[in-house]
């Protein structure tokens, strides 16, 4: 009993020993507190204060660690890349920003981290899961009105598939700068979509495209675009279906702000008032194998920090009986994937003459890329930040020189999947033809395609040629296919419609994701389209 009596009040001690220890370190935390001691705040991709709630000052957050003999991990830098800005509010000292790769989260894989330096101090740091490839538009400009300046910053997380581009914005106040509200689901940077629905307003497909916050309405009559879907495209008979067969009602939402969030988004101006336009992809019930066009979103801020939508704007997606929307276009009249196509920086990546016209004069051929960077470069332009490639041809002249608009420009090339591409300049028979090939892969299916033609002033893009097979990536996923088609089964009979095309080839540009980095040819450096090709035939996946 002794005993027992002894071990009780053992533990007893033990416990008041603990609760003291506590007591004490909370109260030389409060002390720091108390003497200012206090370090920036690190937003993470779980921070709640990534909510659309407005956080607190950053100069009144999480304390320093007090010092101690073990020694304090720190995070390893793996890349860093220091963006200058200019001196914002004109003191003397150039403001910054500071891009970083490195395991910031303690996953033991490599995060991006974005810190906004003003006066030398960090004022917003961002710690993200995915590595952060570049700055894409920033601004300091009044967006709500009260005669102060904001600091408007976005950037691009390394996404791949759909696009994604992240942002913020820092209004001043007594005590710091503190971020204005955003759309995101809770703790989630990865979800900044602006509420946006499509809506059946009618039978059929009219339709009505919404925003939570703004009182209009922009109506679509989709009709176009699932009767050419329903033509095309596998995955739009189901979707036809679905409105055909009254599967949806008046007031059903039928669409929705494609993957990743907002594509893009930059400053600019609404009636006068500077505002950010921030730019979605729109998909119906088969999200991104269903797209309806792109929406801009006009916004600025209220005194309160809140978001305030002040318009929207949709371009449907360019729908080509001829089937060569996914070639490119003539002219430049058109909807892009890229927003700042053609207000951009142009870097110029290769330049080359061919008669791609068949009039019998030498046309210009330009392989560009585009950047909302200062001064790209074509490294830049080729890689995860840009904003796009596209070889634009300009018709030649009898006096030897060239028309000044371009006759055609064509698809977007882009490192990230959806943009994934080969063009290439071919000659066959005395005659020059471009090239444009692509590989897609989704859900266990695998496609190849190509197209060789030429640009004629009067008829457009005339396809000499074009081929396209479909085939399971794994034969036994597919097993209600009539035939288990493989890739075997059909590349020899694709490889031979394209090999007359590559026998005298130019490789303009590819931009595909089974490569490190993309592949394109220069005056100096010629590349041959087989060696690009040579890939593809013996390529395992």
């Amino acid at each position: 009993m002794e005993k027992s009596i002894k071990y009780y009040l053992y533990f007893i001690l033990l416990v008041v020993i603990v609760l003291s220890f506590t007591a004490c370190q909370r109260k030389k935390e409060e002390e720091k507190m108390e003497s200012g001691e206090v370090a920036l705040s690190t937003n993470t991709a779980d921070d709640k204060t990534l909510s659309s709630e407005s956080p607190e000052s950053i100069s009144e957050v999480e304390t320093t660690p007090e010092a101690t003999e073990e020694a304090v991990e720190e995070f390893s830098v793996e890349w860093s890349e220091k963006i200058p800005w200019g001196d914002l509010d004109g003191d003397g000292t150039q403001e910054y920003i500071l891009l970083e790769s490195g395991d910031f989260l303690g996953q033991n894989v490599v995060n991006g981290r974005i810190t906004m330096y003003v006066n030398d101090e960090p004022v917003y740091q961002y710690a993200e899961e995915l590595r952060i490839t570049g700055v894409g538009d920033k601004a300091y400009l009044d967006l709500n009105g009260d005669g102060q300046e904001e600091i408007f910053v976005s950037f691009y997380p390394a996404v791949n598939s759909m696009p994604l581009a992240e942002w913020f914005v820092l209004g001043k106040t007594e005590d710091g700068w503190e971020m204005l509200e955003m759309y995101h689901e809770e703790g989630n940077m990865l979800s900044n979509a602006f509420p946006i629905t499509v809506v059946m307003d009618k039978k059929d497909f009219g339709l009505s495209i919404r925003c939570e916050g703004w009182d209009g309405e922009i109506a679509f009559d989709a009709t176009a675009h699932y009767e050419w879907m329903k033509a095309e495209l596998e995955a739009g008979n189901y979707a036809y279906e679905a409105f055909m067969e009254g599967q949806y009602k008046e007031g059903d939402v039928v669409g929705m702000p494609l993957s990743w969030g907002v594509w893009e988004i930059r400053s600019g101006t609404y009636h006068g008032e500077n505002c950010l336009i921030a730019l979605h992809g729109l998909g119906g019930p088969w999200e991104k194998y269903d797209y309806y066009g792109e929406a801009d979103v006009y916004f600025n801020y209220d005194e309160n920090g809140k978001i305030k939508i002040l318009d929207m704007e949709f371009r449907p997606e360019i729908i080509d009986t001829n089937n060569n929307d996914w070639i490119g276009q003539t002219g430049e009249e058109g909807v892009y994937f890229s927003s700042v196509y053609p207000t951009g920086k142009e870097v110029v990546i290769s330049e080359f003459t061919g008669d791609l016209t068949h009039d019998g004069y030498d046309d210009l051929i330009q392989v560009v890329g585009y950047s909302v960077e200062e001064s790209p470069s074509i490294e830049t332009v080729t890689s995860f930040n840009s904003d796009g490639c596209y070889v634009k041809v300009f018709e030649g002249k009898s006096d030897g020189n060239f028309e000044e608009s371009p006759i055609f420009i064509s698809r977007n090339y882009h490192m990230a999947h959806m943009g994934n591409g080969t063009i290439c300049m071919s000659e066959v028979n005395g005659e020059k033809y471009l090239l444009t090939a692509e590989i897609s892969e989704g859900q266990g299916e695998a496609a190849y395609r190509f197209a060789a033609f030429y640009v004629d002033s009067k008829n457009g893009i005339v396809v000499e040629e074009q081929s396209k097979v479909k085939f399971s990536v794994d034969k036994e996923s597919h097993a209600d296919w009539d035939e288990l088609v493989h890739r075997e089964d059909v590349i020899g009979e694709f490889s031979t419609k394209i090999s007359p095309f590559l026998s005298e080839s130019v490789l303009l540009l590819s931009m595909d994701v089974n490569e490190d980095t993309a592949l394109y040819s220069t005056t100096d450096e010629v590349m041959d389209a087989n060696t690009y090709f040579e890939k593809v035939w013996t390529r395992e996946d």
